[in-house]
C-alpha cells in the first residue's frame, strides 16, 4: 500500500511540474499580440490566452482568444457578438461566443456588450464550433492546424451598425510527427515512439511497457489530431508472452506534449497520462 501511495504522489508531482512548465511557455508565447486592428472609432488587440476552465484545460494548454477592445468615441459602443466571426480549427467562419454566455446557451442569441465612451474592455471569446459536450461542457482550444485566420467584429455606435476585420496568423509548434518525440505514460510506464503516414501524420505509437514488461502498440482510427479527442484500438503483451487487446480514446494537447487516455484492457477500464520529451 505504501508503494502505491508513493507512486501516486510521484505522478501528481510530475503533472504539477508539467502544468507549471506549460503556463510558463504560454506566458512567453503570448507576450506579443497576434494582431492589432483599429479605425477612428474602435481598436482591438487580439491575443491567445490559456483557458483555465478546469484543471484539465490548464494541463492540456487549451488556448482561446483574448480581445481587448477600446471605444475611441465619446458615445457608447456595442459589440454585436452574434454577427462577429472567427475562423475555427476547421477553416470555417463561425460565431464568437463571449465570456459570460453559458455554453449550454451557445446557440441562442447573445446580449451585445456595451463599452462606455473612451473606455477599454478585455474579454475572452470562443468560436461556437469549439464548444462541445462530453460529460460536461468543454472547450476545444485554438490550434495551429489552420494558420491563416480571419476576425470579423460587428459593432454599433450612434445607432449605426459597422464592422472591422483583420487577418491573423496562428504560429504554433509544427505538428509533423518528425517533431514528436518519445512518449512516456503513467502509471504503466510505457516508452512509446510515433509512427506516421507519407504526409507526416501520426497514425500509431509503438514501444515497450516497463510495468507490464511487454510490447505496446496503439493505432488511431485515421491520423492523430491535436487539441482533440482521438479514438484508437491497441494491443500488446504482458510479461512478454501474455496477449491483450482493447479500445480507447485520448485527448492530445496543442503541441503533443501532453495526452490523457481512457481505455480498456479487454473489458477492464483504465486511465493513463503521458508526456513527450
Amino acid at each position: 500500500m505504501k508503494g502505491l501511495k508513493g507512486s501516486i504522489w510521484i505522478i501528481i508531482t510530475l503533472l504539477t511540474l508539467f502544468g507549471t512548465t506549460l503556463l510558463a511557455e504560454t506566458e512567453s508565447a503570448t507576450s506579443a499580440s497576434l494582431a492589432v486592428v483599429e479605425n477612428e472609432e474602435i481598436r482591438i488587440i487580439v491575443d491567445l490566452e490559456s483557458y483555465a476552465g478546469t484543471l484539465f484545460d490548464i494541463l492540456a494548454n487549451t488556448k482561446v482568444l483574448r480581445l481587448t477592445i477600446t471605444n475611441k468615441t465619446g458615445l457608447p459602443l456595442k459589440i454585436i457578438w452574434d454577427e462577429s466571426l472567427f475562423t475555427d480549427n476547421y477553416g470555417k467562419p463561425v460565431k464568437l461566443i463571449r465570456e459570460g454566455q453559458k455554453f449550454i446557451d451557445a446557440t441562442r442569441a447573445q446580449v451585445p456588450t456595451v463599452i462606455l465612451p473612451n473606455s477599454t474592455l478585455s474579454i475572452i471569446a470562443v468560436p461556437e464550433s469549439h464548444i462541445y459536450y462530453s460529460g460536461g461542457w468543454q472547450v476545444l482550444g485554438i490550434s495551429g492546424i489552420v494558420s491563416n485566420r480571419k476576425l470579423f467584429v460587428t459593432y454599433e455606435v450612434n445607432d449605426k451598425k459597422k464592422y472591422i476585420e483583420t487577418s491573423i496568423i496562428i504560429e504554433l509548434p509544427s505538428k509533423s510527427s518528425k517533431n514528436q518525440k518519445t512518449r512516456i505514460t503513467f502509471p504503466f510506464f510505457n516508452i512509446l515512439y510515433p509512427f506516421s503516414d507519407k504526409e507526416g501524420n501520426i497514425t500509431s505509437y509503438k514501444g515497450f511497457s516497463a510495468l507490464l514488461f511487454g510490447y505496446v502498440e496503439k493505432n488511431y482510427y485515421g491520423s492523430m489530431k491535436f487539441n482533440s479527442w482521438n479514438n484508437f484500438w491497441h494491443w500488446g503483451t504482458a510479461f512478454i508472452v501474455l496477449p491483450y487487446i482493447g479500445i480507447g480514446t485520448e485527448y492530445v494537447n496543442g503541441d503533443g506534449t501532453f495526452a490523457f487516455s481512457l481505455f480498456t484492457l479487454y473489458i477492464v477500464p483504465f486511465f493513463e497520462f503521458s508526456v513527450s520529451f
